[in-house]
Order: C-alpha cells, then structure tokens, then sequence
C-alpha cells in the first residue's frame, strides 16, 4: 500500500530476497515437516500424494481455462519454459522483456536478462527477444 492508499502486487522474489521472510518459526517448522514426509520429488517421472495435493488445492483458485500445471526447480528452468510455452501459444516469435532485469544464467534465461554484464557473449541471446524500459516506479494515472 503506497502513501495515497492504493495497493498494488510486488513480484519482485528470486536471488535477492527472501519472499517469506527471515527466520521465522512457522517456516523453519512447516520445512521440517515436509522433509521428514519427503524433501525432493521429480514430477517429471513421479507422482506423490503431496503433488496431488497441491494442484488439487491450486486448481480451485485458478481461472478454469487454467488446466495444466507445470512444475520447475530453477528460475532459468521457469523462464525458458515460459518463453517455450508463450511462442507455442501465440504462434508468435518475438519475446519482450524488462531491462536491468535478471532472469537466470541458461540460454534462454540470459537472452531475457536486461544486464549487459551477464551477456558477455556478441550475439548470445535467442532469437525475437526484445528489451522494453525499465520503469523506475509505478506511473502516476493522474499525470
């Protein structure tokens, strides 16, 4: 909430903040919890009640057009698998993405990546991939 009182979503996460918080007791317990059932699952080849759970859970707060999910380990791995889907969906090649971004260190997660210091390589980025500006802040609708 901003100092007018308007709300808005920070999807800011990944290598540069703890989304959930530091240290917290309900985190460190929920964890635990979970490690002892089990800690890692490829859900690729596996299918565990706790799997089942989840998209059961997930699917009844999702839009009903929404009727696959698609599980990940890695940053990278999410967005090469969102530029994979977005060009199978559309039909269409071209990838728009933030500069001064970071999306991660593969292929595709680099091409993404508005840092010129992570594209060290002339030329190294997929096809159609297109920086749009960074927005320093949100932009005032009464301007």
């Amino acid at each position: 909430v901003d100092s007018k009182g308007q709300r808005s979503i920070d999807f800011y996460s990944g290598v540069m903040a703890a989304s959930l918080g530091h240290g917290l007791p309900v985190l460190a317990d929920a964890v635990q919890r979970q490690a002892k059932e089990v800690s890692f699952l490829n859900t690729i080849k596996f299918v565990h009640p706790i799997v089942d759970q989840y998209c059961n859970k997930l699917s009844k707060v999702l839009p009903d057009s929404i009727n696959r999910i698609f599980f990940t380990v890695s940053g990278a791995e999410s967005t090469e698998a969102a530029i994979k889907v977005a060009r199978q969906v559309t039909g269409r090649p071209k990838v728009l993405y933030r500069d001064l971004s970071y999306h991660g260190a593969s292929y595709g997660a680099l091409s993404v990546s508005g840092d010129a210091r992570q594209k060290t390589i002339e030329g190294y980025s997929v096809p159609y991939a297109v920086p749009i500006p960074h927005s320093a802040g949100f932009a005032d609708p009464d301007e």
